[in-house]
């Protein structure tokens, strides 16, 4: 039988970082969205996904993050 396993640490977030972590998020897309603008745009993304367009749209204009699985359907699809 094998031992149950222990959660995932994670590392704490001080408040005063977070709008370092912000601006990192809004980095990262910009730089996502320019790829995704170069292999076809955000239809082709959507199509390519299974991630409704306005979904896909939403997260390109906001800072918030998406779940991990999203963010590996969009790497996937542009073979990142």
């Amino acid at each position: 039988e094998t031992a149950p396993q222990r959660p995932e640490s994670r590392p704490y977030l001080r408040f005063d970082n977070l709008e370092e972590i912000r601006n990192d998020v809004i980095a990262f897309k910009g730089h996502l969205r320019i790829e995704v603008d170069r292999q076809g745009g955000i239809s082709k993304l959507a199509r390519n996904t299974g991630i409704p367009q306005s979904s896909l749209s939403r997260f390109f204009s906001s800072a918030s993050m998406p779940r991990r699985t999203t963010l590996f359907k969009i790497a996937k699809a542009l073979n990142l």
